[in-house]
C-alpha cells in the first residue's frame, strides 16, 4: 500500500475519502484525475444553468468514476452535506442536465466508501462549513467491517442488474473496494495493536509483497480495465484469514472504542 507521503493528490483529507486512490499507480492516478475533472466541470456547468450553489464538500461514490474507458455510467452517485439534498433536487432531472443522471444523497455509503472521492471542496471560509464539520463524513468503521466481510462472500450480490457484463463487473468492484476498506481499516489502527499482531497485518495486508496488497492490485487493474473474473478461491481464503485478523484487533481495541 502506497504511503500518504506518496498520495499528496487524493482529493480531501486523508481517511475520509480516497481510500481506493492510495492503491492505484502513477498511470491510474493521472487517468482518474483527468476523469474526475471532467465529470467536475460537468456538475459546475449543470449546476450554473439551474443556477444551482455547489456547497461542499460534495463527494462522488458508486460506479460512475471507475467505469473502464468507452463504458458510460447510469446515474452519477453525489453525497451532499448533511441536510442539503433538497437543494441539489433540480440535477436530479436529466433533461436539464443534457441527458446526465445524478442521485443525490446527504449520507455516505459506508459499504461504498473505498471508491468515495471528493469533487467539490468547502470554502472553509463560508459561515456554514467549519473544519469540524467533516466528522460528519468520518468512516463508521464497526458498520463498514461488517459489510465488507459480508460482501466477499460468495454468490451475486446484484441480482436486479440485467446486464451480464455489469453484473459481472459490480461485483468484482464491489469486492475489490471490500478488500480496499479492511486493508485502510488496519493500516489505519495498527499502531494501537501489539508488536506480534502489527507484524502479522503488515506481512498478511501491507506489505508490498503481501497476500492481500498483491490480490487488490491484480483486481484494481482488472476493474480499470474491465476484464474481470473473481478468483472466489483466492478470496475465500483470505476473508477467512482477515476476519480473524480482525477479531484479533478487536480484542485489544480500548473499551468502548466504536472501530
Amino acid at each position: 500500500m502506497a504511503e500518504d507521503d506518496e498520495v499528496p493528490d487524493a482529493p480531501g483529507p486523508l481517511g475520509i475519502s480516497a481510500f481506493r486512490w492510495a492503491w492505484l499507480t502513477d498511470e491510474q492516478k493521472q487517468q482518474t484525475n483527468i476523469r474526475l475533472e471532467g465529470m467536475r466541470t460537468d456538475l459546475i456547468q449543470h449546476a450554473e444553468a439551474l443556477g444551482i450553489e455547489l456547497r461542499g464538500p460534495i463527494f462522488i461514490q458508486g460506479s460512475s468514476l471507475w467505469l473502464p474507458e468507452g463504458r458510460k455510467p447510469g446515474d452519477i452517485d453525489l453525497i451532499v452535506p448533511p441536510r442539503e439534498k433538497k437543494n441539489y433536487e433540480a440535477l436530479t432531472r436529466s433533461s436539464d442536465t443534457g441527458g446526465t443522471k445524478y442521485d443525490i444523497q446527504d449520507k455516505p455509503w459506508e459499504n461504498a466508501r473505498s471508491g468515495m472521492v471528493l469533487l467539490i471542496e468547502p470554502c472553509l471560509e463560508d459561515d456554514h462549513w467549519e473544519q469540524d464539520d467533516w466528522e460528519a463524513f468520518e468512516p463508521v468503521w464497526a458498520k463498514g467491517i461488517k459489510d465488507a466481510l459480508t460482501m466477499l462472500t460468495p454468490g451475486d450480490k446484484f441480482t436486479n442488474e440485467p446486464d451480464s457484463w455489469t453484473k459481472k463487473w459490480k461485483n468484482h468492484k464491489a469486492r475489490l473496494e471490500s478488500l480496499i476498506y479492511l486493508a485502510q481499516y488496519f493500516a489505519e489502527f495498527k499502531e494501537v495493536f501489539n508488536e506480534d499482531v502489527a507484524a502479522k497485518i503488515d506481512e498478511f495486508v501491507l506489505d508490498d509483497d503481501s497476500a492481500v496488497t498483491k490480490l487488490i492490485y491484480r483486481m484494481n487493474k482488472a476493474s480499470l480495465e474491465g476484464v474481470v473474473d473473481d478468483n472466489m478461491k483466492v478470496i475465500n481464503e483470505l476473508t477467512e484469514q482477515l476476519a480473524l485478523l480482525y477479531g484479533e484487533c478487536q480484542a485489544q481495541m480500548p473499551a468502548g472504542d466504536g472501530s
